[in-house]
């Protein structure tokens, strides 16, 4: 039987902590009511804690453990160890802690999960939308022999120099739609509002020049401009478009197309820097260049069309008939447009028709095939325009300056193909233009070329 009040003598101070300690559990399990030992326990306990608090304090950035808020203060009161100041569980001992209570456990384990959350939002095989450049040059290139012995015949063509000598467009069309399109939905009651609807963001360059044989042809002047040649005209432009297409029976479809450009014409669109480079690059010569004043513009653009199968396309090959009627209102452009479509081709439900003929270039049609499955499509189409102004022809509305006598009413005829396996696809087109001004000699006629490909 162990003595309530041993006498300790000063020999003993050499031992070793963990015979006080197993000492002081003996007189701890024997008598709950001696004070010089319920002092000594406390104290231990205290110090255990404090040393466990600073060392969550030194590795808390480290180690990740979670820092101690207040430092509990244990008393004793009966028979039970309560806490006072903290509502969690008393901090134990380390030689007392379960394994799976450790913080250093639960810290291990978080940065693994962060990591799979982190893989799994941000995917590098996720796409998110797809990118479209294309490219239009004057004909007198590859598909010249192709298409020229065809339109010539019906349209009096004859070899072309002019018009649009070049352009570049390259567009973004994401699959997730941005949040301006439900706030502009209530605004358009004429369209359904739970049709599905995408969007287009777009940058577009191009160069309108004089024709360089009927400069020769006629023995103008290259320094100087002449009336019955159109003037020279960079321009630079910003798209935003969206398309909204209604299914309304398995061989109708309904698409409302609108967008709104803003941009340049003239020298600040800097098309004119552009294209002496390029020359300069190929070594090949240019005409010495009459270009517009520049002038800020805005326009905005609008069509209507049904799309009609002649039988459910269902994943093979059918026959699209599409017309659509349209406007451009603006300082670029105001007209009003009339034009029909026709396509055969498989996988077209995915996609809002043939590509857009347009006054510049076509834009995407809004491809969306989930799966990856080859497409493809020939297409043929007339578009006819009735004009009010035209900045590449007219002088402009703020400044004035060069132009000539433009026609009031032109058409546009394309031809070309589709091929794609997924949402990657390859469009080729040949257009024929009218003749867009009295004294114009020739028509014009120039290729377009795009590629489209997932990111």
């Amino acid at each position: 039987m162990v003595s309530k009040n041993p006498t300790i003598p000063i020999s003993v101070l050499s031992v070793s902590f963990f015979l006080v300690m197993g000492w002081t559990n003996i007189g701890l399990s024997q008598n709950l009511n001696g004070s010089s030992q319920w002092d000594l326990v406390n104290k231990t306990f205290s110090e255990a804690i404090n040393s466990q608090n600073k060392f969550n304090i030194t590795n808390s950035v480290s180690r990740g453990t979670a820092l101690i808020e207040k430092v509990p203060v244990i008393a004793l009161q009966g028979k039970k160890f309560r806490t006072k100041g903290r509502s969690k569980a008393p901090v134990l001992l380390p030689r007392l802690r379960k394994t799976k209570n450790i913080a250093i456990n639960d810290y291990k384990k978080k940065p693994s999960n962060l990591l799979k959350n982190s893989k799994k939002q941000v995917s590098p095989d996720k796409k998110t939308g797809i990118w479209r450049l294309e490219y239009g040059n004057e004909d007198r290139g590859i598909f010249v022999d192709l298409w020229e012995p065809i339109y010539d015949p019906i349209f009096g063509g004859s070899p072309t120099d002019g018009g649009m000598s070049w352009g570049l467009h390259l567009s973004y069309t994401p699959y997730k739609n941005p949040f301006w399109v439900k706030s502009i939905r209530p605004y358009l009651p004429w369209i359904n509002n739970v049709a599905p609807a995408r969007t287009s963001y777009s940058i577009e360059q191009s160069a309108n020049m004089h024709s360089h044989l009927t400069r020769k042809n006629r023995k103008y002047s290259e320094h100087l401009w002449n009336s019955e040649q159109r003037p020279d005209a960079g321009y630079l432009a910003g798209n935003a478009r969206i398309g909204i297409q209604e299914v309304q029976t398995p061989k109708r479809r309904r698409v409302d197309m609108i967008d709104l450009s803003a941009g340049i014409v003239g020298p600040y669109s800097g098309a004119q820097s552009v294209h002496q480079v390029v020359h300069d690059l190929t070594g090949g010569g240019t005409d010495k260049w009459h270009q517009i004043n520049s002038e800020p513009f805005v326009n905005a653009n609008y069509e209507y069309g049904y799309r009609f199968f002649l039988w459910e396309p269902n994943e093979k090959e059918t026959i699209e008939l599409h017309p659509h009627i349209g406007a451009a209102l603006g300082t670029a452009m105001t007209h009003a447009k009339l034009g029909f479509n026709i396509r055969i081709g498989r996988l077209l439900e995915y996609d809002m028709g043939a590509p857009r003929l347009a006054q510049m270039l076509t834009g995407s049609n809004f491809p969306n095939i989930k799966n990856k499955k080859i497409s493809w499509n020939i297409f043929t189409g007339i578009e006819g325009r009735a004009h009010a102004h035209n900045i590449l022809l007219d002088e402009n509305l703020i400044t004035g300056g060069q132009s000539v006598n433009s026609h009031p009413y032109t058409y546009d005829v394309q031809t070309g193909f589709e091929f794609g396996y997924g949402n990657y696809r390859l469009t080729a087109m040949n257009v024929y233009r009218s003749r867009e001004y009295k004294g114009q000699q020739y028509t014009n006629e120039f290729v377009r070329v795009a590629l489209a490909a997932e990111f």
